[in-house]
């Protein structure tokens, strides 16, 4: 069942705006941000949100959400489906709470300013 959430979710992923930032943001992180923690050297398709849009209850914080340079990550297409895993969509709930952390710490890192990971969060 589709609600006024669920619909203003779109409308944002769907307009100009959003497109020409997730443009711009993957111009500027083209390669996979899990993969480049791996050691691996893969171009990045989608831009994730770190916290969901939809986790917000009002228009105007899914809009913050949706542009907030720092909620954001590029990743690969088989990157991106592990972040999504136990969701309901693929099932495997331990690796999606491992990656969910991870996004948080690297979100974390973003948010403070910091390059590198102090202490081996990573």
């Amino acid at each position: 069942m589709r609600n006024a959430q669920h619909d203003y979710y779109h409308s944002i992923i769907g307009s100009r705006k959003w497109k020409n930032f997730r443009r711009w943001y993957l111009s500027t992180h083209p390669l996979c941000e899990m993969c480049e923690a791996e050691g691996i050297t893969r171009a990045a398709q989608v831009v994730h949100h770190v916290i969901p849009i939809q986790s917000s209850k009002t228009q105007e914080g899914m809009r913050r959400l949706a542009f907030d340079y720092s909620n954001l990550q590029s990743l690969c297409v088989e990157c991106h489906r592990k972040v999504h895993e136990g969701s309901g969509k693929y099932g495997n709930r331990k690796t999606n709470q491992a990656n969910k952390e991870r996004a948080a710490k690297l979100f974390m890192l973003r948010w403070t300013g910091q390059e590198e990971d102090p202490g081996g969060i990573f």
